[in-house]
Order: C-alpha cells, then sequence, then structure tokens
C-alpha cells in the first residue's frame, strides 16, 4: 500500500495495530481470568473488523490497487 502511494496508508495501518492491540488486551484479561469471563468481547472485535474494516477499509484499499 506505501509502495503504491496508498492515501490512506497511515490511517489503516492504524486500524490494524488498534484490532491487534484490543484483541491482545482482551486475550490477556481473559487467559489470566483478570475480569473477562467470556469471550463475547472478543467475539465483537473480530466480528466487527469482518463487517467494517475488510467490507470498507480493505475495499477502499482495493479498488485503489485495481485502479493502478
Amino acid at each position: 500500500m506505501k509502495e503504491d502511494g496508498y492515501e490512506f496508508f497511515d490511517e489503516h495501518r492504524g486500524e490494524h495495530r488498534e484490532l491487534l492491540d484490543t484483541y491482545t488486551e482482551y486475550m490477556m484479561q481473559f487467559l489470566n481470568a483478570a475480569g473477562l469471563s467470556s469471550t463475547d468481547p472478543i467475539k465483537e472485535v473480530l466480528t466487527h473488523w469482518v463487517v467494517d474494516h475488510i467490507t470498507t477499509s480493505d475495499k477502499k484499499m482495493s479498488l485503489m490497487v485495481q485502479e493502478k
């Protein structure tokens, strides 16, 4: 994306970092029994990612790549 001059590269990369940070935090809480008693929050994060990020941000990026 960066090499192709994708204008939303920094924003897109930030979304990926945010997903990884949030997912890691929830998994650590769940594994350490630190207040997260189910995997529901993790499922919500991943569902949001698939529904929102992939169908919007990734789609927008793929259209730019196709145009090149």
